[in-house]
């Protein structure tokens, strides 16, 4: 029973990367539309507002968040198997499924609640850690190309939230989910292929 809830997290990876995505694409979508005010080059805006607690829609924005998170940690588990006891990129997963965490933890804590901006901002930095951890592992495998590229979108998200008051800080948001979603897609479906289907057969324990 636990091999195969096991090699379940691992052989569908990419489905809960993929469902994230979705899942987020289309809250973001429909709660501007549900927004008409609301504009992504706003400075002193955030994604967050539309789950605004006491907005008689926000709970479109906080509960697409919330399963976004959900599947981000089901994502978080398959790839910490799948990485377990064959690359260092382990602990980059082990770092995310925090991150996980407190993404869902904002989802639950909206906007205009005590704790939603520090979870929220816990999240974008244990994230973008784990991704420039998972690209030294890579570095350091001989897995060059794509590390790299990372790396560097990593620190250009953090050069559009320094610069928020021009770009706007929902889409400073919205860039970093962006630089995220790239990064889980390469994972959850090259690197799974690569370390689950092809390099190596599942672990017995």
């Amino acid at each position: 029973m636990r091999m195969d809830l096991k090699q379940g997290f691992q052989k569908h990876t990419f489905i809960y990367v993929i469902a994230a995505i979705v899942v987020f694409s289309v809250t973001i979508v429909a709660s501007i539309l549900l927004h008409p005010g609301f504009s992504l080059f706003d400075p002193n805006s955030s994604l967050s507002r539309m789950g605004k607690l006491g907005d008689p829609v926000g709970w479109v924005f906080d509960v697409g968040m919330f399963v976004t998170g959900v599947f981000l940690l089901l994502f978080s588990i398959g790839m910490s198997y799948v990485y377990r006891g064959k690359t260092g990129k382990y602990y980059a997963m082990v770092l995310f499924f925090v991150a996980s965490i407190m993404y869902i933890g904002f989802s639950v804590s909206p906007y205009g609640t005590l704790y939603h901006t520090p979870l929220a901002q816990t999240f974008f930095l244990l994230a973008s850690i784990s991704i420039l951890i998972w690209s030294a592992f890579s570095i350091r495998d001989g897995e060059k190309a794509m590390a790299i590229v990372l790396i560097l979108l990593t620190i250009s998200a953090y050069g559009v939230y320094a610069f928020y008051e021009i770009f706007g800080f929902p889409m400073a948001e919205l860039y970093g989910g962006i630089v995220t979603s790239i990064w889980a897609l390469y994972v959850g479906f090259i690197d799974a292929k690569r370390y689950y289907l092809k390099k190596y057969a599942p672990e017995g324990n």
